[in-house]
Order: structure tokens, then sequence, then C-alpha cells
């Protein structure tokens, strides 16, 4: 009993950075039209977003962060990184969640009883003049281990002090151009 009040604590305080940061990484959205529907290969699907991996902070937000904007595509039977982490944690297999490969990925998706796996990493690349903070999303067929598509949102960094909000907004991207956001013509 403890153990899941201590889970639903950390879920709650994984829903309040991820909202704290939402307030400073916001993406206008009256600046994107969104579709009506989801996106025809994510519909009636079971979707995993497994934990972000990559080598910059906030990984754990940025996962939710993306479930929440991928919500938004309308009605999709989703489970997040921090539900996933409780399936593993539940069944005493958390370290079972790193993966290396499409493969391996699959084989999560398949345990979890998903058929679609989303897998982010966070990262920084150097362009000519500054830094940007990187977003990559790569949706897996879990019975498979077929790659069915690449996403990737890129951001650049403009505050090196306070760098989260832009990994933020880059997984926003990659969110919207999964589920077809556009942004309006400026006028």
């Amino acid at each position: 009993m403890a153990l899941a009040r201590h889970l639903s604590l950390r879920f709650l305080c994984l829903v309040f950075i991820c909202l704290v940061i939402a307030s400073c990484a916001s993406i206008n959205l009256s600046d994107y039209s969104f579709p009506d529907d989801p996106p025809p290969f994510l519909i009636d699907k079971s979707i995993a977003v497994l934990p972000f991996q990559g080598s910059v902070p906030p990984l754990a937000p940025a996962g939710e962060w993306f479930t929440y904007n991928l919500a938004k595509a309308g009605n999709l039977n989703i489970l997040s990184p921090s539900q996933v982490e409780l399936f593993f944690h539940d069944r005493n297999k958390s370290a079972s969640l790193t993966w290396e490969s499409s493969l391996e990925a699959a084989a999560i998706g398949r345990e979890l009883d998903s058929q679609l796996v989303f897998l982010g990493k966070l990262s920084s690349e150097k362009n000519t003049m500054s830094w940007n903070a990187v977003c990559e999303v790569t949706l897996v067929d879990s019975f498979s281990g077929e790659i069915l598509g690449h996403y990737k949102g890129v951001d650049m960094i403009m505050d090196y002090l306070d760098p989260v909000k832009y990994y933020m907004r880059a997984v926003n991207k990659a969110a919207y151009e999964i589920i077809g956001a556009k942004k309006k013509p400026s006028s």
C-alpha cells in the first residue's frame, strides 16, 4: 500500500513538473491548426510511450509532455512513461525499460500488450551559430519491430542558463508533427 502511495505521489510530482514546464515552454496553440481526427495509423491502436532517453534533462517530464501533446489528437489509447514504469515496477522489471534497438523496444511493447511504441530521445546539436534542443521520436510496431516513422522536433536554445523550455518546445514540435498539426501561415 505504501509503495502504491509513493508511486502515486511520484506520478503527481511528474504531472506538476510538466505543468510548470508547460507554462514556460508553451507554443501558442492559436498558431496551429489541428486535424479533426487522429492520424489513421494511430486509430484503434494501443500505444505505449517509453521513458525518454538521452544525454540532457528533462527526460521524465519530456516523456509525459510528449504523451500529453500526442493526446491532443483525440481519443487515443496511450500508456504514458510513468504508467509504463509503474507496470514494470509492479513486476520488479524496471531494468528492462532500457532499449538499444527497435526489436528491444518492440519486446517491451509486447509485454505491455501495446501495438505501437514511441521511443523518445533528447539531445543537443550544434549548428553554425548556436545550440539546438532536439527531440527525436521513433514509432515502432510492437509485433514486427519495424520502424514505422521517425519524427524530429528542433528548437534553438536562446537561454543557456535555462534550456529546459527549449527541449520541451522541441518535444511539442515532434508530437505536433505526428498528429498532423500545422503551423498557420503568418499574416
